[in-house]
């Protein structure tokens, strides 16, 4: 593959902090007529990794040093059509085991939509039905991956990183890297039962995918001490 061939746009960032509302956007403007937003067209952007992406490679979905090392090849496989694409992460651009998510060969550029993480602190952790405390620990951890849902046999298990890293892993590629703030984007709020990319809590129940959508909701929920050890955290970013 040559370097004519890199063909992959990701949709990228940390959960919870904007990717759906982008997806949104950008298939309203490439995949419509008259730019209005149709929730069917969010499939046109995909998730990776994703099953599909890796058949015939591995039918592992669960252990990441497994996974990690076919990300390429099925960044290949999708290339061969050499058509422009947009692919929606949660994946750090990382390296595990010398196996690196992307490459130049693939990817001919990225967006990176990034949020406050004290508002992210809140919302992930209501859609991964997790304490506040179990969630500040995830953002903190620096190996923090997530695992396929159930019922959902599509999914694979995706590398986070920390919070910060997963910021910097994408915002230093080195090339054609274009950062967005969530603050920027919102303006419009979920309506019932139009997402269809909800997760289940632990009593099988449905967690609404955006919840207030706000910018500075952490101000209302969370107590000094718990913002001030995220602001600690990532200060600097």
């Amino acid at each position: 593959m040559s370097d004519e061939d890199q063909m992959i746009i990701w949709v990228a960032s940390y959960p919870k902090s904007g990717n759906t509302l982008l997806r949104a956007i950008l298939s309203s403007l490439l995949a419509s007529e008259d730019g209005i937003f149709d929730n069917n067209k969010l499939s046109l952007i995909p998730n990776f990794p994703q099953r599909r992406f890796f058949e015939d490679l591995t039918d592992e979905r669960t252990n990441i040093k497994e996974v990690s090392q076919f990300w390429i090849k099925a960044q290949d496989k999708i290339n061969k059509n050499k058509k422009l694409r947009f692919l929606k992460t949660h994946n750090a651009n990382s390296c595990i085991n010398k196996n690196y998510f992307t490459n130049s060969l693939n990817t001919i550029g990225a967006i990176y939509i990034v949020r406050d993480p004290r508002d992210v602190l809140i919302s992930a952790a209501k859609h991964f039905d997790l304490t506040i405390k179990k969630t500040i620990e995830l953002m903190f951890d620096e190996y923090a991956h997530t695992l396929p849902r159930k019922n959902f046999e599509h999914e694979m298990v995706t590398f986070l990183g920390s919070w910060s890293y997963n910021y910097n892993s994408w915002i230093n590629m080195g090339h054609n890297t274009l950062v967005l703030k969530y603050e920027d984007l919102i303006s419009n709020k979920e309506k019932e039962g139009l997402f269809k990319e909800n997760a289940i809590s632990q009593n099988n129940e449905k967690i609404k995918f955006f919840n207030k959508g706000s910018s500075g909701a952490w101000q209302d929920i969370l107590d000094n001490t718990l913002a001030q050890k995220i602001e600690s955290k990532f200060k600097k970013k």
